[in-house]
């Protein structure tokens, strides 16, 4: 594994195998896609996965999360995003998620240059 790899992988996804496995998807809905972050937190019965994505030059997010009886299948639902919207939800705490994955908070910092 290289190190942008390392990079751009953490928690239980290790490569983009773990992202189609998870999810459910094919290379097919990974057309084009270019991910920047990606990331599965897991718990005893739970888990939360975030990925972060380019294609065709815009930012998608995709947010999963599941309990003890699902796993992340079905939830391949990529929303359009930039890097106003991040920075804005981040700072105001709003999103739960993103308070769970400090390693995105610290990805979105360096990518996009935010002090």
């Amino acid at each position: 594994m290289s190190s942008d790899e390392r990079k751009m992988f953490h928690d239980s996804f290790e490569n983009i195998d773990d992202i189609k496995r998870a999810y459910e998807i094919t290379d097919d809905d990974l057309e084009g896609v270019e991910i920047l972050y990606a990331s599965y937190q897991t718990g005893v019965y739970d888990g939360s996965s975030l990925v972060l994505f380019k294609k065709d030059g815009k930012l998608f997010i995709v947010e999963g999360t599941h309990c003890s009886c699902h796993g992340l299948e079905n939830q391949w639902d990529p929303v359009k995003t930039d890097e106003k919207t991040l920075k804005r939800e981040i700072d105001a705490k709003s999103r739960h998620l993103y308070k769970e994955f400090q390693s995105f908070i610290e990805f979105c910092k360096g990518y996009f240059g935010w002090k």
